[in-house]
């Protein structure tokens, strides 16, 4: 496993043996402003695009940071458009308590809509993220 980022709003690293890109969101998210969200993807996505792993799991679990619609297509637009020609797989963690974060759930559908097959999805935990990433 390699850290890559690490500070008060997210996690990212590698699982050179899985070719697994993790991004972990913290609660501190919370706290975050428009500009530092923006950044934060956009190292995800720099992240992304340097490695290029085969898989994503984003462990949206503790996220907090709410996305307006002119966000989540700004998102979609310069992050989710690149970032999903590269990996094979992606999915999200998310807390059980699902519409709490239905902001995601929308940009997922969209990132879907763009896409011929759905690569994406959601898990609840990071081991059934995990068990379908690496299934064939």
């Amino acid at each position: 496993m390699e850290i890559l980022i690490d500070n008060k709003y997210n996690q990212i690293y590698i699982d050179q043996d899985t070719g697994i890109h993790y991004h972990i969101t913290k609660k501190d998210t919370m706290y975050m402003s428009e500009e530092e969200f923006k950044d934060m993807l956009l190292k995800w996505k720099q992240s992304i695009l340097t490695i290029r792993p085969k898989y994503s799991i984003v462990d949206n679990r503790d996220f907090n940071f709410f996305i307006a619609p002119e966000m989540q297509l700004w998102t979609v637009e310069n992050i989710a458009n690149e970032v999903y020609k590269v990996l094979e797989k992606s999915c999200f963690v998310m807390p059980e308590e699902f519409i709490a974060n239905l902001s995601v759930a929308q940009l997922t559908d969209e990132v879907n809509q763009k896409e011929e097959e759905q690569r994406m999805h959601y898990f609840s935990t990071m081991e059934k993220a995990k068990s379908w990433i690496l299934s064939e």
